[in-house]
């Protein structure tokens, strides 16, 4: 029988070319991995030990998004954090702004209580609508009496809700006990009839968070998705009840924000409008 010889080393060859690969793919991917960092992160709390951070690193107007595991790592590129122009990170309702010097430790301390005031990503621009005049003295909230302001839905200007905002009073003189710490509920609804108020929640959950214990000068609650599809209601209605404690929030004059109201809820657990008051809290919708 006559063999086709060359066949019979083909097998091998190939083999060995695999192998060959294999290796290079191998010392490839650990070079990749030589040059990236495991980085955890802590607030004043304690260690973020979730997937609920994401990170976004932008260079010339676009980014690249990284996300924690189940122990809160992140794992991160020193290149890609050393080109980037601007870091923001996001855990639960809070959004801060870092840089690369946060990043010079594989552990990252967070400071939740800074309040961007505005930031800027290429032509994407955040804005505030709402009182902040701060010309009164602080109103105190007790549990069950939500704060509540109203805005018709078309001085928004369909732009996008991404998260809301309060200006809380820690303690003062007058003020028997404090606002840090306390839990509260962040509202968020839209109605159409404010004769017979019917709110519909348009974070579709209940939302709730804690005044921290050093306040900032703004209190910012972002939320995870942004509401964009409120144009179907008259009215918006927008801001927080107190779930364990009171809460002083500093106030404006109603008479400098005119298009804003104010809506009670009474003792039979309905809502009604408030059609002339001096002052009104201070909280602002964050529009994107």
């Amino acid at each position: 029988m006559k063999i086709n010889t060359p066949n019979l080393f083909i097998i091998p060859s190939v083999g060995k070319t695999c192998q060959h690969l294999f290796a290079l793919l191998i010392v490839f991917y650990s070079c990749i991995a030589s040059t990236q960092t495991n980085y955890t992160f802590k607030d004043d709390i304690g260690f973020i030990q979730d997937e609920t951070i994401t990170i976004k690193l932008y260079s010339h107007g676009k980014y690249e998004s990284h996300q924690s595991n189940k122990e809160g790592v992140v794992r991160l590129s020193e290149t890609v954090i050393n080109k980037s122009d601007s870091i923001l990170l996001s855990y639960s309702f809070y959004n801060l702004k870092l840089n690369q010097d946060d990043f010079k430790n594989n552990l990252v301390r967070l400071n939740p209580n800074i309040s961007l005031e505005t930031i800027k990503i290429g032509e994407r621009k955040i804005k505030y609508f709402g009182p902040n005049k701060n010309i009164w003295l602080p109103h105190t909230y007790h549990p069950g009496y939500p704060a509540l302001l109203i805005v018709n839905q078309t001085l928004l200007n369909d732009k996008p809700i991404v998260g809301i905002r309060f200006r809380f009073k820690k303690s003062g003189i007058f003020l028997e006990h404090k606002s840090s710490g306390v839990q509260f509920k962040v509202l968020l609804y839209g109605f159409n009839n404010l004769s017979d108020i019917q709110l519909n929640n348009l974070l579709n959950k209940t939302l709730e968070t804690r005044i921290p214990n050093k306040m900032p000068k703004w209190f910012e609650v972002r939320f995870k998705d942004k509401i964009s599809d409120y144009n179907q209601y008259k009215y918006i209605a927008f801001g927080f009840e107190a779930i364990d404690g009171e809460i002083h929030v500093k106030q404006s004059d109603s008479e400098d924000f005119e298009d804003i109201k104010y809506i009670y809820k009474y003792r039979d657990d309905k809502y009604r409008f408030q059609k002339k008051l001096d002052a009104i809290p201070d909280i602002q919708l964050i529009l994107k």
